[in-house]
């Protein structure tokens, strides 16, 4: 943890706007107040050479995944949806800088920070429709309406033929941990990648093989998962039954943790070290006031906060956070009781 917090530290220092959610460089980016951008750096005063800006930018994207995975493997916390807005604005503006800076016209800037925005998260994500909508959003209008739709396009049909499922969606995949009673993952995987399965369960003494080496009881290994999904799911709704700390509410506008949602999330820190097995998934919702991209942050922001405690218990990789924003509401309304309800973090196992 200390390593890798002195080299997050060094990152910042030679890039600032690595730090934080990235929204103040993308306004830069949008505003076209370049300049501000190396405020605080070992470059400050560049803000007016172009190619000096284009090799910062650039550094930054390449140098932001290596400062993702030292924050989390210090045992920090991260999140999905800031960071795809964040690669996918300045891409889009280095493209849009290093065109104008290399051929001749100009295109603008500011248009391809937000279809780049657009781009990356409709495929991180795979949620086209909401980056078409945010991003037309956060111009206040319609006029790139057709960029962005051909971008998202694009980008989700892409990914789509590289990774099926969403970051958000991939670990329930992957875990074959059937909350839903579907066998439909299960029946498509090869017989390797079944074994495995059954392996990490603990269940290897399960597996029967021909005398050829081949699997010679697949039917049955896929009954195993299934019966030990159904007993998760009855050992999950007994905790559930037993307790009111499913749902965390929230204050206004916060995401600060105090000590009864402490306590609570403390009982669930407990539960998963007794269930080895299970993970959870932290679903981030937040009231309709603000803008969606906003809420969406919001929602994010105050998983990340519930995650940040339990991971103080070493169980950072088996969370998974997600945020629905303002799209998810328990009550509908525009009154204190709606929004009360709907500022909240659910837990989710699976």
């Amino acid at each position: 943890a200390v390593l890798g917090g002195i080299g997050l530290a060094i990152i910042i220092l030679v890039f600032p706007p690595i730090y934080g959610e990235g929204y103040n460089t993308i306004k830069l980016l949008l505003a076209g107040n370049e300049d501000a951008i190396f405020q605080r750096s070992f470059f400050y005063g560049e803000g007016s050479n172009t190619l000096a800006l284009i090799i910062f930018l650039f550094c930054i994207i390449v140098i932001k995944p290596v400062a993702s995975a030292l924050t989390l493997g210090s045992g920090g916390s991260g999140g999905i949806f800031a960071p795809s807005l964040f690669m996918g604005g300045l891409s889009g503006y280095l493209f849009a800088a290093t065109n104008n800076y290399l051929l001749p016209g100009s295109i603008s800037t500011s248009n391809f920070t937000l279809v780049g925005m657009c781009g990356v998260m409709s495929g991180v994500l795979h949620a086209p429709l909401t980056a078409i909508f945010l991003i037309a959003e956060i111009t206040g209008g319609y006029t790139l309406f057709v960029p962005l739709m051909l971008v998202s396009a694009i980008s989700f049909t892409t990914i789509m033929y590289f990774e099926k499922h969403s970051l958000y969606t991939k670990n329930l995949v992957e875990s074959g941990d059937l909350i839903d009673g579907k066998t439909s993952e299960l029946e498509s995987l090869s017989d390797d990648a079944l074994i495995e399965m059954i392996n990490s369960k603990g269940m290897g003494d399960l597996i029967v093989l021909d005398a050829d080496g081949n699997l010679a009881n697949r039917d049955e290994l896929i009954q195993a998962l299934m019966d030990d999904a159904a007993a998760m799911l009855a050992i999950i709704e007994n905790f559930k039954n037993s307790s009111d700390s499913f749902i965390l509410y929230f204050d206004y506008d916060d995401t600060e943790i105090d000590e009864e949602s402490t306590r609570k999330i403390i009982e669930h820190a407990n539960f998963m070290q007794d269930n080895p097995s299970l993970s959870l998934r932290l679903e981030g919702h937040a009231d309709e006031r603000g803008t969606r991209e906003y809420n969406l942050a919001l929602g994010e922001n105050r998983a990340l906060s519930v995650k940040e405690v339990l991971s103080l218990y070493n169980l950072d990789d088996r969370i998974l956070v997600v945020s629905y924003g303002e799209e998810s509401p328990i009550l509908v309304g525009s009154n204190e009781m709606a929004w009360e309800e709907n500022r909240r973090v659910e837990f989710s196992y699976y």
